[in-house]
């Protein structure tokens, strides 16, 4: 899937499941699973219809108002605005969004998945240099967290930054991401150099991992249809 400015791949936040024990957060244990199953820390394979019907339900009023209560239960737990933060951004809510983030990294400055999510906001809002400076702040908590290292290569890309673009990507799929982007968008690179033999390898990886995202096909298909012009 390549990164627009849709509303979607916001990091998914590890750390809520290890601590359903805590008051109130077994609520939020529950609806991270149902509503915030495809948040893009953990992305996977799986785009059955089923999980792209989760998908969509993410940025519902419901569930909203669901997070909402969580987060007055527990105001102190930065999981909850994390979580609220990434259902707002997939309703295009950016600023309530933004707030959120702010938040959970205000309770907690090491939470290297709301400083992704975050990037993601400010990308989407225009921001560049902050969303380049709150991924460089994510990788340096965590440099193996493969979101950041794609959403930060699809900042390069889109500047036109290839080879750092290329060494992001590079570095997500080094790291055994299951995310189909860092495949498709260094395919577009590898097309870009005329290098077409990795650029077909990785739109077809890109498929595998996500047999239902139409990018990468028509990738493949648009590089393929231009090289049989020129033979």
């Amino acid at each position: 899937m390549t990164s627009t400015a849709r509303t979607a791949d916001f990091s998914d936040h590890t750390g809520l499941a290890r601590r359903s024990n805590r008051r109130g957060f077994a609520l939020a244990s529950m609806l991270a699973v149902t509503g915030a199953l495809m948040l893009s820390g953990c992305t996977t394979a799986d785009t059955s219809s089923n999980v792209m019907r989760v998908e969509r339900a993410q940025g519902s009023e419901e569930n909203i108002a669901s997070l909402s209560a969580v987060i007055s239960a527990n105001p102190s737990d930065p999981e909850g605005y994390n979580v609220r933060g990434s259902a707002y951004g997939r309703a295009g809510e950016f600023r309530r969004a933004l707030a959120d983030f702010n938040k959970a990294i205000e309770l907690n400055p090491r939470f290297y998945q709301a400083y992704a999510n975050r990037a993601l906001v400010e990308r989407n809002m225009g921001d560049q240099s902050a969303a380049q400076s709150d991924y460089n702040m994510a990788l340096q908590l965590n440099p193996r967290y493969d979101v950041a290292f794609i959403g930060r290569g699809n900042l390069y890309r889109q500047a036109g930054q290839l080879d750092q673009a290329f060494a992001d990507f590079n570095k997500a799929i080094e790291l055994d991401t299951t995310d189909p982007r860092a495949y498709h968008n260094r395919g577009l690179i590898y097309q870009a150099r005329k290098q077409h033999a990795q650029a077909i390898e990785d739109f077809s990886t890109a498929i595998s991992l996500s047999p239902s995202a139409p990018e990468p096909y028509n990738g493949r298909r648009d590089f393929l249809r231009r090289h049989e012009r020129r033979r």
